[in-house]
């Protein structure tokens, strides 16, 4: 499917949507003049159309966690693709254009996990040439993501990488020794 157009009522309704996702579709419709099954019609065609989503998240501004961004710059952009889709850790990944081509956000309780994860996964991959990590000291605005508390059972290392996850446990991701010291 392609991206979709949005006209100008579009945009209103969406705007309302997004400020307070519990507004009713008979307020929304009183502020744009525009009837109640109108407005409806419409976030019924955003939703069957997957443009509207509706998920339930922790707001990280306001949580105890960490959450660090590492810039990539990979050889094997479509491995660390599928490890964003699958690792526990990562809250998302997208690719960028620059002097890097993956950006991931990775999250946790834990500093000591995040950095974990960083070197066994990005510092020890051969197929990646370049590596920035910043730890995200601040949000300006709320920033609400989905994210998966199992993780905090997970005790990632240097030399397991995180143990359990599916990640790490499927057998068809190549592993990365470390070098041994002479």
């Amino acid at each position: 499917m392609g991206k979709v157009d949005l006209d100008e009522t579009d945009l209103a309704i969406l705007k309302y949507l997004i400020d307070d996702p519990k507004i009713s579709q008979h307020t929304i419709a009183k502020k744009i003049n525009k009837s109640q099954p109108a407005v409806g019609a419409r976030i019924k065609k955003y939703e069957e159309l997957g443009l509207l989503q509706y998920q339930c998240g922790i707001n990280f501004r306001k949580a105890n966690l960490f959450v660090v961004i590492v810039n990539l710059k990979a050889n094997n952009a479509s491995e660390i693709w599928d490890m964003a889709k699958s690792c526990p850790f990562i809250i998302n990944a997208f690719r960028i254009s620059g002097k890097y081509n993956i950006c991931v956000l990775l999250a946790s309780t834990k500093l000591e996990k995040l950095y974990n994860i960083v070197n066994f996964h990005f510092r020890m991959n051969p197929g990646i040439n370049k590596i920035s990590m910043e730890i995200i000291s601040d949000f300006a605005k709320d920033f609400v993501l989905p994210i998966d508390f199992n993780v905090e059972t997970l005790k990632p290392s240097m030399q397991d990488g995180c143990g359990d996850c599916n990640f790490c446990q499927d057998e068809k991701i190549m592993r990365f020794e470390q070098p041994q010291a002479d």
